[in-house]
């Protein structure tokens, strides 16, 4: 199953509160798989796990989506907001992360994050 699909399938298939032992023998067989076609089944991912029950969906829902691996995560080092972070480097001519700071002439500026105050945009320096 694709990985969209595992909140839809705990709700689906369990009822709540539900032990471990239960959970794996109900669900445990499903595999998951990954943006980039790795999968794993749900025993796998809840080997880990120290918990005996899941008292709602949720917990166990939180439980598998926490303990999938990197290759779940999609695009790496995604930013959404780049659109403010590229306006912020603008305003302020701070380094993007693919310029060569050691052509600049001062030190590297590093941007933790950026927040919006109004119609300004503000960056988190260290």
């Amino acid at each position: 199953m694709d990985y969209s699909d595992t909140e839809r399938i705990v709700d689906e298939s369990l009822e709540f509160p539900a032990t471990h032992t239960a959970v794996i023998e109900q669900i445990g067989a499903i595999e998951i798989t990954s943006p980039s076609g790795n999968s794993v089944t749900i025993q796998e991912t809840l080997d880990p796990v120290e918990e005996e029950s899941y008292l709602t969906a949720d917990a166990l829902y939180t439980s598998i989506i926490g303990n999938l691996d990197e290759t779940f995560i999609g695009r790496k080092y995604y930013d959404d907001r780049g659109g403010l972070q590229s306006e912020l480097r603008s305003e302020t001519n701070l380094p993007s992360p693919s310029d060569d700071c050691s052509r600049s002439s001062g030190p590297p500026v590093v941007v933790l994050d950026t927040i919006s105050v109004g119609d300004q945009a503000i960056a988190l320096i260290p």
